[in-house]
């Protein structure tokens, strides 16, 4: 990931190639309010270039970032990949 300095200009120019109706995602595994969430969404607000919402798919807000329980994770881990796939 590289995240600074974000890209803005490839990423505008390969957004708009798919038009606005694009659902746009950030996937991460990671809980919420942990990883690059939080500055992506500072610095790329609700509606990237103001078209585009930016949607999350992460595991719920938590103060660790594991659940301490491998069937908790494999469970989890399974949502995140059927999110964003759209599954």
């Amino acid at each position: 990931e590289q995240l600074y300095p974000l890209p803005l200009g490839d990423l505008e120019r390969i957004l708009t190639s798919y038009g606005p109706d694009f659902q746009l995602f950030w996937v991460q595994e990671e809980p919420w309010n942990m990883g690059a969430w939080q500055f992506l969404r500072t610095r790329l607000g609700e509606r990237v270039f103001g078209t585009y919402e930016l949607n999350l798919v992460s595991r719920p807000e938590s103060a660790s970032p594991s659940t301490g329980s491998k069937n908790a994770h494999k469970l989890e881990q399974q949502d995140i990949i059927e999110a964003a796939l759209g599954n």
